[in-house]
């Protein structure tokens, strides 16, 4: 599917499949993504304002092409969020 440059703000995705989803230049602030799989879900030049992650799993999203203020992941997703740069978290 593609929501590309789409304006789907506050959107509650859950317990959703979103596998190779492309969300490329829409706005998704303060959308919710509870349990949602976002398997090789592409992000980029998203608008991920106040989006939650918290639940969601299998994403990898990079923060340098994304506008993510205020959005929420979980302590132990933080390594989804650096991906790109190849740092190894232990």
């Amino acid at each position: 599917s593609s929501f590309m440059g789409m304006k789907i703000m506050k959107t509650h995705f859950i317990k959703t499949s979103l596998k190779e989803v492309n969300f490329t230049q829409a706005n998704l602030s303060g959308a919710i993504f509870e349990q949602s799989d976002l398997l090789n879900t592409l992000f980029n030049y998203t608008d991920l304002t106040g989006a939650n992650f918290l639940t969601a799993y299998n994403y990898d999203i990079d923060p340098e092409l994304n506008t993510m203020k205020r959005s929420v992941f979980p302590a132990q997703g933080l390594h989804a969020l650096l991906t790109q740069h190849q740092i190894k978290i232990v």
